[in-house]
C-alpha cells in the first residue's frame, strides 16, 4: 500500500495493478484512485478452478475502491502461464517441481 501511494504521488505511474484478495489494501487503492486520479485495478488471485480449489471469496471493499476489479484465475489460465519444463541457465538444466 504505502509504494502504491508513494509512487502515485511522486508521478511513477498512470495506472496500476494490484494483485491481492487482501482487504487491508482498500484504504490505499481507495487514495490512489481518487485522490491522486491514478486508475487502479485489482486482480484477486484466487483459483476459481482446478484441483483443490476453494469457493470464490469476493471483497466487495476491494471492487468499491478499484477501477477495475477481477475475481480470480482458472485453472487454464494458471497451466497457460506455467514455464516450460526443463528449462536450462548457464548451470545447465533444471526440471520444476513435481508439485506444480
Amino acid at each position: 500500500g504505502a509504494h502504491l501511494l508513494m509512487d502515485g504521488f511522486l508521478n511513477r505511474y498512470d495506472a496500476a495493478i494490484v494483485i491481492t484478495g487482501d482487504s487491508d489494501l482498500v484504504t490505499p487503492i481507495q487514495m490512489a484512485y481518487r485522490e491522486l486520479k491514478k486508475p487502479v485495478g485489482v486482480l484477486n488471485p484466487q483459483r476459481l478452478s482446478g484441483p483443490g480449489h476453494r469457493l470464490p471469496r469476493k471483497s466487495a471493499g476491494l471492487q468499491k475502491a478499484a477501477a477495475f476489479y477481477q475475481n480470480g484465475v482458472s485453472w487454464n489460465q494458471l497451466l497457460k502461464a506455467q514455464f516450460p519444463d526443463p528449462l536450462a541457465d548457464s548451470h545447465g538444466s533444471f526440471h520444476k517441481p513435481t508439485a506444480w
